[in-house]
């Protein structure tokens, strides 16, 4: 007697995250074989190519070539681009051919390019150049983003940027890729030092943005005025956590970032999440401007949970810092909303 299928997608459903189990079930019976394969694809990642010289990507483009139906269970993608060692020496997404081919076939919600930083004293932080990259599988990625179909339809949720670098300004002023746009990106992760274009271009009047909920950016990356984009990015109504990564090399201070900040804060805010990563610089605005921007950001952001600093410096320097710091900012303290972090600095060598 037949199994119901109701019965086998819960018993499916039940072995979610265990991928020998679902492996198992593709060979079971003909029945198991496509909910099975809806969890093994949800989620997939492209990695550098393995020591035995398997690479992930290529092995998956010879999948979806016998199975093509895979591409429409595919929500999820993470290319990771692996550590760098040495600066110049090309990542494996500039030499691996077909990521170009797969990425127009999928229907992504999510999409994450990632890779560990380099934490030499003069090795770039960072491990892909764009323009290092060959114009179909540029072509690609941006088509992902800049899609019609996104327009239209609850496609691409959450974008992550990291570790990627942009010598010029070819890709954001190609009249290609300037056009009115509405994603519907809830989240939206870019926060590299050399991103600078990339990330005006996400910010700039062409793109709607008014659906993000967690927004991460670095300030310092707008080469304009960040005070009049955080403008605009303050006013999306539905945001409730916002970042803001400061340069290593070139900070502004936290006052100063928490004052802009603060100010341009909409009447009620959904902000539930504000943190901030500098290093501690110590405090030049008069107290009682800082005040009167701490009065601003509780009056419009009745939702507020908290405001985390973090700074980039040692364990023995911060609380030095934290010390100083917590008076100033009593009012956020005394309601429990304020959070103080340590974070170390990449480019001190450890002695």
């Amino acid at each position: 007697m037949a199994v119901p299928q109701e019965l086998v997608d819960l018993i499916i459903d039940d072995l979610e995250g265990d991928t020998t189990s679902l492996r198992s079930c593709c060979l079971a019976a003909r029945t198991f074989v496509l909910p099975a394969q809806v969890h093994l694809f949800k989620k997939i990642e492209f990695h550098p190519p393995e020591p035995t010289g398997g690479v992930p990507c290529r092995r998956f483009y010879e999948i979806i070539a016998v199975s093509p139906h895979l591409t429409a269970l595919v929500q999820d993608l993470r290319i990771i681009m692996g550590e760098v060692k040495y600066a110049r020496i090309p990542s494996w997404l500039v030499t691996e051919g077909t990521l170009a081919d797969i990425l127009p076939l999928l229907k992504l919600r999510h999409i994450s390019i990632v890779g560990e930083p380099s934490h030499g004293k003069w090795i770039r932080p960072y491990n892909l150049e764009w323009d290092q990259l060959g114009a179909s599988l540029q072509s690609a990625m941006v088509n992902i983003l800049s899609s019609p179909t996104l327009d239209e339809a609850s496609n691409l949720k959450s974008l992550s940027i990291s570790s990627v670098f942009f010598s010029s300004r070819t890709y954001v002023h190609d009249g290609k890729y300037s056009r009115r746009w509405h994603p519907k990106l809830t989240s939206l992760f870019m926060a590299e030092r050399g991103c600078h274009w990339f990330c005006d271009h996400f910010v700039n009047a062409q793109i709607d943005l008014s659906g993000l909920v967690t927004l991460t950016l670095a300030p310092t990356a707008f080469t304009g005025t960040w005070e009049d984009k955080l403008t605009e990015i303050a006013g999306y109504n539905r945001l409730e956590n916002l970042t803001l990564h400061n340069s290593i090399r070139r900070c502004n201070a936290l006052d100063e970032m928490m004052v802009t900040i603060f100010n341009v804060i909409p009447v009620n805010s959904n902000f539930e999440t504000i943190t901030l990563d500098a290093k501690p610089i110590p405090f030049r605005v008069e107290s009682s401007q800082l005040q009167e921007a701490i009065d601003v950001l509780l009056a419009h952001a009745d939702r507020l949970r908290m405001v985390q600093l973090r700074v980039i410096t040692s364990r023995d320097e911060f609380l030095e810092w934290e010390e100083t710091t917590r008076p100033l900012l009593h009012t956020l303290d005394e309601r429990g909303l304020l959070v103080l972090t340590q974070l170390p600095d990449p480019f001190r060598v450890a002695t």
